[in-house]
């Protein structure tokens, strides 16, 4: 009669885990590597950009070296190389310009008493011509002889083609001068190209220096401030994605996200009483907590 006619309330055990109702946030490893060191505790409250584990995965060589030393080594030897490259080529450059500044003073020199000397050898050319035409004079009337003339004439000739050196040697010179402003010009494009060159190489070798310091050892730190709970221990070996930590939001409340299997599922209603058991505190000691449904 009482299984027939008796009303009861249906209990069903089903599985599900705990969650912080603010949302929890994961710390996972950024590639394959060893836990080196921890440096927080279980429990403990951190703030966003605390530092929370050390991940190494430093390799020995034979000899017992660490790999990373070497590299460090190696890097620090080529930073030094390339900057005593930078300062020679520095110097190398600076003393030729150097050179090309001096040139080009002389050739402006030089050019300067080419012009006073231009204008020299126009006076010059004006009183030959002006004795020339004397000198005519007194040969129509025959008080000079034609050999006398005639080499007044020569010296004329003489002093024009003088003029005309000078002349061409001013232009030479100018030209040279020319040139070499545009050597200047062109060594320091040159210098300015080399050095850009080096500096990208120096770039280079800080990415690779970078890379090899992020494989020797990387910090882990907080992306956000929490209750810590730890997933890893120091000497720990943790694969790429692996948990580290999670960290709790301050003042977080759990709530029990439960699964319930499709016989049950109908069953349930928002309010209905629930006891929960949890894992780590056997009822039989801790007793049995208790919620409602909610969602």
């Amino acid at each position: 009669v009482f299984a027939v006619f008796a009303k009861f309330a249906r209990i069903e055990s089903i599985s599900g885990s705990l969650e912080p109702v603010a949302g929890s946030s994961r710390v996972v490893a950024p590639r394959s590597a060893v836990v080196t060191q921890v440096h927080v505790v279980e429990g403990q409250v951190v703030e966003a950009g605390d530092p929370l584990f050390t991940l190494g995965s430093d390799m020995v060589v034979e000899g017992g070296a660490p790999l990373g030393d070497i590299l460090r080594d190696v890097s620090e030897a080529q930073s030094t190389a390339l900057q005593t490259q930078g300062a020679a080529m520095r110097a190398a450059q600076q003393r030729q310009l150097d050179e090309l500044a001096a040139r080009a003073a002389g050739l402006r020199q030089r050019i300067e008493r080419l012009r006073s000397d231009l204008v020299l050898g126009e006076q010059r050319l004006e009183l030959s011509q002006a004795t020339l035409q004397s000198f005519e004079d007194l040969r129509l009337k025959g008080y000079l002889s034609e050999i006398r003339y005639r080499a007044q004439q020569a010296s004329v000739l003489d002093d024009r083609r003088a003029l005309s050196n000078i002349s061409g040697e001013i232009d030479a010179t100018t030209v040279a001068l020319a040139e070499n402003a545009a050597a200047r010009e062109r060594l320091q494009a040159e210098g300015v190209q080399s050095l850009a060159a080096l500096e990208t190489s120096r770039a280079t070798l800080q990415e690779r220096q970078a890379t090899a310091s992020a494989q020797a050892a990387v910090i882990i730190t907080a992306h956000k401030a929490g209750k810590v709970t730890l997933q890893a221990r120091q000497g720990s070996s943790v694969s790429d994605g692996g948990a580290l930590a999670i960290i709790l939001p301050p003042g977080s409340q759990l709530k029990a996200q439960l699964w319930a299997s499709s016989r049950a599922a109908g069953f349930v209603q928002v309010g209905d009483e629930v006891r929960l058991l949890y894992d780590a505190f056997p009822y039989q000691r801790f007793g049995a907590g208790r919620g409602r449904v909610v969602a």
